[in-house]
């Protein structure tokens, strides 16, 4: 590793880099999983419909909670990879489910139980 002179700025916001490449990082995982489930699908299936339910997803050192905070930049990966996809989100608020476009996400209470990609 080549010394370079580093900034006290630089220094201050080292943590946070590193925090947000890793967040990146798993964001880019989960999106190449989904998209390779979709695929497999796709060819092996006349459905034309695909949900990746959260609740039970086992991505090795990704948790559920992971999912939440990051899901507009799990779509948004999605929809780069799925354009004239449509992708819904179903959620759960304590009472009862319902499937919304994933604008519509993050409010309080909010439980993301599944993901739909639809290509029909």
């Amino acid at each position: 590793m080549t010394s370079r002179q580093v900034t006290r700025d630089e220094l201050r916001g080292l943590y946070a880099k590193k925090q947000e490449e890793e967040r990146v990082r798993k964001v880019r995982e989960i999106v190449n999983y989904i998209y390779s489930q979709v695929i497999n699908q796709a060819s092996r299936s006349a459905d034309t419909t695909f949900s990746h339910h959260f609740m039970s997803a086992h991505l090795p050192g990704i948790f559920n909670d992971f999912y939440s905070p990051n899901m507009l930049d799990i779509v948004a990966g999605l929809q780069e990879l799925f354009p004239d996809s449509t992708i819904t989100l179903r959620v759960h608020n304590g009472t009862m489910s319902s499937t919304l476009d994933p604008e519509f996400i993050g409010f309080p209470g909010q439980q993301i139980q599944v993901l739909i990609i639809d290509w029909t």
